[in-house]
């Protein structure tokens, strides 16, 4: 009895140590008043319907083709990102590599987006001075947000996340 015990105890460790652990790669979000921490998942990406739409459903483990087409302009892969190390729906963000940005009140956003490398996608509430960008370059959208942020033109700058819907 204790020799199967070992060998079960054993089984249960060399599982263990050669299961695959998701990859996540912390990266922060730096606002002007405060942050917010976000966990990208390496192995996860989200299939959206078209862009803008919500979440079709998360792509697992996905092959490093379909990762590549990411990095091409009008994927519908997007990345895939959390509030904390534990993945669960509800704290599941997805991000569709446009930037929404609160400009000063004196900014055109015109003339912001032609100085920023940026394109200027719609306007979201121009009483607040509140815009819609995408960013010309491919790049990390946390990395670009934060830099974003430190524009004195910038009150805000916040990545566009969709938010899948939970079904009960």
């Amino acid at each position: 009895m204790m020799v199967r015990m070992i060998i079960m105890a054993g089984w249960l460790l060399t599982a263990a140590a050669t299961a695959e652990v998701p990859v996540m790669t912390k990266q922060v979000l730096q606002t002007k008043k405060a942050s917010m921490v976000f966990y990208r998942a390496e192995d996860e990406m989200a299939l959206l319907r078209s862009p803008g739409a919500s979440a079709k459903r998360v792509v697992k483990a996905v092959p490093a083709e379909v990762a590549a087409k990411t990095a091409s302009s009008g994927s519908e892969y997007r990345r895939v990102f959390y509030t904390s190390e534990r993945r669960s729906e509800r704290n599941r963000f997805i991000a569709t590599g446009n930037v929404l940005i609160r400009l000063q009140p004196d900014v055109r956003p015109e003339a912001f987006a032609a100085a920023q490398g940026l394109t200027l996608m719609q306007t979201v509430n121009a009483s607040a001075g509140i815009y819609l960008f995408a960013p010309a370059g491919t790049g990390e959208v946390i990395d670009q947000t934060n830099r974003l942020n430190t524009l004195p033109e910038v009150d805000y700058a916040e990545p566009e996340w969709v938010k899948p819907i939970l079904l009960r």
